[in-house]
């Protein structure tokens, strides 16, 4: 089989818990996705703009929300011109009107952050804190924003819904920032998510991280689960209604020596794509 990803990481971690084939294909085999999502997209572009704006701040310059718009709108040209784009219901010009508001919702509520860092690299091996044990590959990932003197981590999420508390209990991601903060400063730390809510009028929700032990006994029981799995090669599908979003499908569907999806007419007259697994089954 090729060779792993020496290191794992909370992007990782989340796609093997979604769908074991999507990452098979993302992370071992590196195919060339069928298109890019939208909403990844969307969310990429938001947070290189905010990215700029704190990277700005600390060279000690004054950027202003204009700019920063201007920013979004040429990171997310640059974002839906690298490769196919499904589009869905919207167009560039709706998307791009989007994710200025969401910029601008985010910097007219927290662009006077004190952040000190952004888009800071750690590497860091993971430990059961009663028995030593180790994860098999180190955790690699990015904080979004590092506050005051580098004992804040503020995790930065474009999403459709807010948060409900307990989820955050037990999201891998959540975990992942956890686990890698807390290693880094010998002990608990303050993490942060501030989610930037896509409605009509965006806001921004922001939930303090608030992890017990079990919690973080928990994250890294189901990262060992997940590693372990990899670790053995074991890659199944994960047939659902989230196939239908894969930018993986034809290559999923080329596994059972089936065609690629088709469309199908619909007693409204309106075309919906068949999902990849539907077909496969």
């Amino acid at each position: 089989m090729t060779d792993l990803p020496p290191n794992t990481s909370a992007s990782q971690l989340t796609t093997y818990a979604m769908c074991g084939r999507l990452y098979f294909y993302r992370y071992v085999l590196h195919v060339e996705p069928e298109f890019r999502s939208l909403n990844l997209a969307l969310g990429s572009a938001v947070h290189s703009s905010i990215g700029w704006w704190f990277q700005e701040k600390i060279q000690g310059h004054q950027p202003t929300l204009d700019a920063a718009e201007k920013i979004f709108s040429a990171d997310i040209a640059a974002e839906t011109v690298q490769m196919p784009i499904r589009w869905k219901n919207q167009t560039p010009d709706e998307l791009e009107a989007k994710g200025q508001a969401l910029v601008r919702a985010y910097l007219s509520d927290y662009g006077d952050l004190p952040v000190v860092g952004v888009e800071q690299r750690f590497e860091v091996d993971i430990e059961n804190s009663d028995t030593g044990e180790a994860l098999p590959r180190p955790l690699v990932g990015y904080f979004d924003l590092v506050v005051r003197k580098g004992d804040e981590i503020v995790e930065i999420k474009t999403t459709a819904k807010a948060w409900h508390p307990q989820s955050i209990l037990r999201h891998l991601q959540v975990g992942s920032y956890v686990a890698a903060a807390n290693t880094l400063h010998g002990g608990p730390a303050r993490v942060v998510i501030h989610a930037i809510l896509k409605q009509r009028t965006p806001r921004v929700e922001e939930y303090p991280v608030e992890r017990g032990e079990p919690d973080n006994a928990w994250f890294f029981h189901a990262a060992k689960s997940i590693e372990s799995a990899i670790q053995a090669g074991h890659f199944p599908p994960s047939p659902g209604p989230t196939c239908i979003e894969c930018e993986f499908g034809k290559a999923c569907l080329a596994e059972r020596g089936a065609v690629a999806p088709v469309s199908r007419l619909r007693k409204t007259n309106r075309i919906e794509q068949v999902s990849c697994m539907q077909l496969a089954i």
